[in-house]
């Protein structure tokens, strides 16, 4: 096992938590993106991923929750098969 210092291991924690949040952010914005160019998107759905995207840009600390997680893999489905047909 490598010798570092406390400090290098909480930066690496932090730019590793960094990524994983502006990966969930473009995933958000990416997803926000499919239902608008739906015809009849529900309101709702809307709200959902608009608000969520709005939170994760806005606050740093408060992690996605898996319910939250779930709910836009859903959504994306949904709205992905849509715009198949």
């Amino acid at each position: 096992m490598s010798n570092k210092r406390l400090i290098d291991v909480l930066d690496e924690t932090s730019i590793k938590e960094d990524e994983v949040r502006q990966m969930v952010i473009n995933k958000l914005k990416k997803l926000y993106d499919l239902i608008v160019a739906s015809p009849n998107f529900e309101d709702t759905d809307f709200d959902f991923v608009s608000s969520l995207t709005e939170d994760r840009l806005g606050n740093t600390e408060r992690k996605i929750t898996r319910i939250e997680l779930e709910k836009c893999n859903e959504l994306y489905t949904k709205y992905r098969n849509r715009s198949n047909k």
